[in-house]
């Protein structure tokens, strides 16, 4: 077998600390960040999405994202907020970016939680080719979120444990895929030919050690100014059913400031969301035995270094 070029994959679930272990790695062994999180996507949602403080920079003739560390960060802001974005549309760039990481001779890091576009890159899934129906999707399109949320359960159980339940559109495709195949999504996604060698780390915190990172997160993105971040977006035209507008953080200042929620119920209901969203990403993670458990940067540093060398 041919030997692959060497990616580390650095996962987990939200508030867990990827980012600064991903910089500290990044640092040691001269390496990028490939950013793996649906949100951070977009342009504008940063207080939300809990973006790495960077600017943009010429750098050799291109412009790249810089962090305040040195370090360059990818697959960030690279589309409008009222776009939409495929898993299999980030695919394609992320195997972009990480084939130019290599050919500058430096490591690749892929850091994130959202667990389906690690799965792209890493297993390089093959993503189900069936086309689009638009009388089902029309007659899908009048369903609540909810009525998605629960079709989508009992046509895809598996899949349902994992999918961004908020995301409507990704609801409506899930559950075209299924009917139309006659079978359930998560199935009909297969590993195609590794592109890279990987070594996965998963951070690993006692849950309530956890829970607490998550509502100090929430409190801070809200002190951080994160309810004139979502009206400044409104403001500019962006509509608030747009899929980068469902995020948690995003929705529930959208129904605070429409007067569903008070102040600290918008809040309570980012942090309860939040913990949510922990528990499905751990046990998309937890599914992989592939990943190894670290607890400290200095676990890490030691691991990268064995796969590395």
């Amino acid at each position: 077998m041919p030997i692959l070029p060497k990616l580390i994959a650095i996962v987990g679930p939200t508030a867990s600390g990827k980012s600064g272990m991903a910089v500290s790695l990044a640092q040691a062994f001269n390496g990028e960040i490939i950013a793996a999180d649906s949100r951070q996507l977009y342009r504008g949602l940063d207080i939300g999405t809990a973006k790495d403080p960077g600017e943009w920079r010429r750098i050799n003739g291109d412009t790249r994202y810089v962090l305040e560390s040195g370090i360059i960060e990818h697959m960030v802001d690279i589309i409008d907020a009222d776009q939409e974005f495929t898993a299999a549309e980030y695919q394609h760039r992320a195997f972009e970016v990480i084939d130019e990481v290599f050919s500058r001779g430096r490591v690749p890091f892929l850091v994130g939680g959202t667990g389906l576009y690690v799965q792209a890159v890493i297993d390089h899934l093959q993503f189900p080719d069936v086309a689009p129906n638009p009388e089902l999707r029309a007659r899908l399109e009048k369903k609540s979120l909810v009525e998605l949320q629960n079709t989508y359960a009992a046509c895809d159980p598996v899949g349902a444990m994992t999918i961004d339940e908020n995301n409507k559109l990704r609801l409506i495709r899930a559950i075209e895929v299924c009917m139309v195949s006659q079978k359930p999504f998560s199935e009909l996604r297969r590993n195609g030919a590794p592109k890279y060698g990987v070594l996965q780390l998963g951070i690993e915190l006692y849950r309530q050690a956890l829970y607490g990172q998550i509502d100090r997160r929430a409190s801070e993105m809200i002190q951080h100014g994160l309810v004139e971040e979502v009206q400044a977006l409104i403001n500019r035209g962006v509509d608030p059913t747009k899929s980068a507008m469902t995020g948690i953080g995003y929705r529930e200042v959208v129904d605070y400031l429409q007067g569903q929620l008070g102040f600290e119920e918008m809040i309570e209901e980012i942090q309860k969301n939040s913990r949510r969203l922990a528990k499905r990403q751990l046990t998309w993670f937890k599914r992989d035995n592939r990943i190894k458990w670290v607890t400290s940067t200095e676990e890490a540093e030691r691991l990268v270094r064995m796969f590395l060398a």
